[in-house]
């Protein structure tokens, strides 16, 4: 008797079709949705920032983007 993994019930009862793989891909695009969407947030943060005036912020911007960027 063919001993049943979940893998192996998986395919039998859906006709062929590995379930698990297509849960797998989903879960691997969100995972690049949101990894995204993170450094997108963070792109936009960084030039946003204001490098012009005495602020203390806008002298650690500018320091950052001369410094660390090569801006």
């Amino acid at each position: 008797m063919d001993s049943w993994t979940e893998r192996s019930f998986s395919k039998n009862i859906t006709a062929g079709v590995d379930f698990m793989d297509n849960v797998a891909k989903q879960i691997s695009e969100y995972k690049v949705e949101v990894q995204q969407a993170m450094l997108l947030a963070i792109l936009k943060g960084v030039f946003s920032m204001a490098t012009t005036g005495n602020t203390v912020p806008a002298k650690a911007a500018k320091e950052f983007s001369q410094v660390r960027c090569g801006w």
